[in-house]
């Protein structure tokens, strides 16, 4: 939030240390990661409005707790319930980007919002930052967990390269095939396998 941007710490407003409480300051870690090793030292002239990559950081670090916490058996129930958040959260964002580019009569401003006859607001401008970097943790975090020097590797590049390359460049950089990235062909077991394993363990 504004007023503590200067403070030089992360806060969070959650009254408990619970993995949601954690997973929202990983998240903000990625957010500092980001400004202090590619835009702050690259003097990268990337401004805010125009970053549809930012955040990427963030949540390809917050996607990859829940994989930290399940793997290592620590409240394996929440990092599923969380994760399964995540994936909605990225269908939720994606269908409203659908549904308003969808609509000739809605008139998209330069500020990001989109307004519709009865002036009624939709913030355009987080689906699209919150769908990509959602999808875009999705595809990183399986090149993580097989092997993370090349995840590494691949993160670096494409937060170095964001301003200077097209997004089919980018999406290639990452060796994944941007038709099957684009049709969701490397994450569609994952996210069908979380959901069977939620359902399974509640018994739903």
């Amino acid at each position: 939030m504004l007023p503590w941007l200067k403070s030089g710490y992360i806060f969070s407003l959650k009254n408990k240390l619970n993995t949601d409480a954690a997973s929202t300051v990983i998240h903000e870690i990625g957010h500092a990661i980001n400004a202090e090793r590619f835009i702050f030292s690259q003097n990268k002239k990337i401004t805010f409005l125009s970053d549809i990559f930012s955040e990427i950081p963030s949540l390809a670090m917050e996607y990859g707790f829940y994989d930290y916490l399940k793997d290592n058996y620590i409240d394996r129930d929440g990092a599923r319930i969380l994760k399964s958040i995540f994936d909605d959260t990225m269908f939720i964002y994606s269908i409203i980007i659908m549904d308003i580019i969808s609509k000739p009569e809605l008139e998209i401003r330069f500020n990001g919002n989109v307004y519709d006859s009865k002036n009624k607001k939709t913030d355009f401008r987080d689906a699209i930052l919150y769908s990509i970097g959602h999808y875009m943790a999705m595809h990183l975090n399986l090149i993580r967990r097989s092997s993370n020097k090349e995840f590494l590797k691949v993160y670096n590049d494409l937060m170095t390269l964001r301003d200077e390359s097209t997004y089919e460049q980018l999406i290639e950089m990452t060796g994944f095939d941007y038709d099957k990235f684009i049709d969701g062909s490397y994450i569609k077991n994952e996210i069908e396998n979380d959901f069977l394993e939620l359902k399974r363990r509640y018994n739903q």
